[in-house]
């Protein structure tokens, strides 16, 4: 059966505590926060209780203070302010690999790369041919907008005291559009050959991609690069 009731909010209960003063004692129904229990179950402590407040104000930098509406409003501001009108950023890709672009409004043209999640990619692998079976591989990597390709680590190492019939080799090249060009070779029959750590290259802009192209007779292969904007 439905229960006829109407809600009763702020009522004030007072209690004569010492008759022949004239005490009275006000008393309340309430409860701590602490004692508010959500549905989730957590309690209203719990859930709100690290908030002290809400402020207006753009420099404070208390992790306890939630910002206002109007401090919301004013970062807003301030960011539309400091940009033209037209600019918009971009994003393709995703995770690690997301790249971030600033444009000139429909211009595609003025597109401009501002950096990736990791600001660079990496491109390395390994090989191991360790008989005189021929062992090959290639890995490629396109790196539009990117200028450099710095040098981890690329090395033949002979194994068993290599060999002196096939020679392995490491080629680490790219492709600009106008076909593959070898940007660095080297190789190795018994002897350990490789680029040394630091080693710089530039890329030229537009459409590119760089990869290696790794063969190996009783050699290590070992090939580690950074390409950065």
């Amino acid at each position: 059966m439905a229960i006829n009731e109407t809600i009763v909010t702020g009522r004030k209960f007072r209690k004569l505590a010492n008759a022949a003063t004239k005490q009275w004692q006000r008393l309340s129904f309430w409860h701590k926060a602490s004692d508010c229990e959500f549905n989730d179950g957590k309690n209203a402590e719990t859930k709100l209780g690290a908030v002290d407040g809400i402020t207006d104000s753009l420099a404070s930098t208390s992790s306890r203070i939630a910002a206002s509406a109007k401090a919301v409003n004013s970062l807003n501001n301030n960011l539309n302010s400091k940009l033209p009108n037209n600019v918009k950023f971009l994003t393709e890709g995703s995770g690690a690999n997301t790249k971030y672009y600033i444009q000139n409004g429909a211009d595609s043209a003025s597109k401009k790369l501002l950096g990736s999640g990791n600001n660079f990619v990496v491109l390395k692998g390994n090989l191991l041919g360790a008989d005189l079976s021929f062992k090959t591989t290639s890995t490629t990597a396109v790196v539009n907008g990117f200028t450099k390709i710095v040098v981890n680590e690329v090395s033949l190492t002979p194994v068993d005291g290599g060999q002196t019939q096939h020679e392995s080799f490491i080629e680490l090249g790219m492709n600009d559009g106008t076909g593959n060009r070898i940007i660095k070779r080297i190789t190795s029959t018994n002897q350990p050959a490789s680029i040394a750590k630091g080693t710089e290259y530039t890329i030229p802009s537009g459409e590119c991609s760089v990869g290696f192209w790794v063969g190996c007779f009783k050699n290590k292969a070992v090939f580690d690069i950074k390409i950065v904007p």
